[in-house]
This record gives structure tokens, C-alpha cells and sequence, in this order.
């Protein structure tokens, strides 16, 4: 035995000075993967009747760490210029979070607040947002990407 095989082991001493013993062990650093919350936001659906435009997209929350996390999520649609948002709805969550039942995204912003997530669980919260233009909308505008000239991107 050399030194370098302590490194797992707990040396026992016996009366026999001609003898070492040991005992195997094994660690387990609870902290190496710590939580790693990130969040995602994807367009579903955009459909528009003249100025009447609904956009669907998934707000997609991951713990990518093996140790449970919290978090606390907001959301507030953003409409490009000549949009007004008529009103916001939560469709559905899936994974286990109870989302706050006053979400509304424009007075109360709030999905979740100290939301637990489990080491490598993701939830999903699924957002509609039915929104009025002033004229047309062109699709630019509605696509959730910030273009050269724009400012604001769709409903961000």
C-alpha cells in the first residue's frame, strides 16, 4: 500500500507493527452539483385576424443540478409599438407548480414566488396573450426577436 492509496481509506492500527489495516470509505459532496435554475421562453402559436392578434408561447423553467432549487418567476408581456395587450391568460403549468391564481400580466406579474424545483425537474407554464393593434401588425413584430429598429420584441 502507498500513500496515494490512503486517499479512500482510513488507516486502523493493530498491535503487529508489520501489518496495516484499513477501511474502505466513500464520500459523497452533496455540494458538487449544486441547483442550476434556468428559464426558456418559446413562441407556441401566433395567429392574427386583422387587428386581433393571440400569441401562445411556453415559459420553460429546468433544474439542470441534482440538488433541489427555488424560484421566483414573473412575466409581463411586452408588445411592440402600436400593441396594446387586451388580456393575458395562464392556460396551464406542468411539472407541480400551483401558479398564482391572480396572474393577470399586467397588474399582478407573478406566476410563481419560492417555487421548489427538484434536481433535474423542469415546469412549464403556457401563456396566451390576445392583443389589439392600433393598425396592422406586421409579422416582425409578433416573432419575439429583437430586429434591427425594434425596440421592443412581440411579447418577450
Amino acid at each position: 500500500m502507498t500513500p496515494g492509496d490512503w486517499a479512500n481509506a482510513i488507516p486502523v492500527e493493530t498491535n503487529d507493527p508489520n501489518t496495516i489495516s484499513e477501511i474502505g470509505i466513500t464520500a459523497v459532496n452533496t455540494f458538487l452539483n449544486p441547483p442550476d435554475v434556468k428559464v426558456t421562453k418559446e413562441v407556441q402559436e401566433t395567429h392574427q385576424e386583422g387587428a386581433e392578434a393571440t400569441t401562445t408561447y411556453k415559459i420553460t423553467v429546468t433544474n439542470t443540478g441534482t440538488q433541489t432549487g427555488s424560484y421566483d418567476l414573473s412575466d409581463t408581456p411586452a408588445p411592440g409599438k402600436g400593441i396594446s395587450v387586451e388580456k393575458v391568460t395562464l392556460v396551464s403549468t406542468e411539472g407541480g407548480p400551483a401558479a398564482n391564481a391572480g396572474f393577470d400580466g399586467v397588474k399582478d406579474k407573478v406566476l410563481v414566488s419560492n417555487q421548489t424545483i427538484e434536481g433535474g425537474a423542469s415546469h412549464v407554464f403556457v401563456v396566451e396573450v390576445r392583443a389589439k393593434a392600433s393598425t396592422g401588425i406586421a409579422d416582425a413584430a409578433t416573432d419575439c426577436t429583437l430586429d434591427a429598429g425594434e425596440n421592443r420584441d412581440g411579447t418577450r
